[in-house]
């Protein structure tokens, strides 16, 4: 922000596409920006996306480098139609769906009650067995069109942690749990 030129907005992320392939089987994007990189800890952040095709598997992994101990929030804005459900504690998955990363298997996460074409979705996070994530379901809204609004589900997931961490978010199917 320049206080001489107040309605002039700078850009001052810096952002890089490191890895876009996709295949017959596997999506996988990876990239990472400088927005961070401000703050007290020189917080840098890499997400990787990977989605696999033939389960129809949605991986998000992130990774924040830096140092200190920060608080962390991740928000997952939801459509209208969507009803989170919090996940059972101490719930099991499968261990093909728990191969996808090095994480613990204790994962917290939420079922998504979807009553349009994908059916019902869990979302399971995953972090280290140092990290213990918070779940919890807000309310909000969003805008399908300009002007109108609806209400909808905010999934928030957060902790505080020392850096550096990964935290993975798996989309996946509620059958394939």
């Amino acid at each position: 922000f320049w206080p001489g030129l107040p309605f002039r907005m700078v850009d001052d992320t810096r952002s890089n596409a490191q890895l876009w392939r996709t295949g017959a089987e596997r999506v996988e994007f990876a990239g990472e920006h400088s927005r961070y990189r401000r703050l007290r800890g020189r917080v840098g952040v890499t997400r990787r996306v990977t989605l696999d095709r033939r389960k129809g598997v949605l991986m998000i992994h992130d990774t924040l480098r830096g140092s200190g101990t920060h608080e962390l929030q991740w928000n997952f804005h939801l459509a209208p139609e969507i009803v989170p459900e919090p996940l059972q504690s101490g719930e099991k998955f499968s261990s093909d769906l728990l191969a996808v990363s090095e994480f613990a298997p204790d994962a917290a996460g939420f079922l998504f009650q979807a009553g349009w074409r994908i059916g019902p979705m869990r979302m399971i996070a995953a972090a280290p067995d140092n990290v213990r994530l918070k779940t919890q379901r807000e309310s909000g809204w969003v805008a399908p069109r300009y002007g109108q609004r609806e209400q909808a589900a905010i999934v928030q997931l957060g902790c505080e942690a020392k850096l550096p961490v990964s935290v993975a978010f798996v989309f996946v199917p509620a059958e394939n749990v």
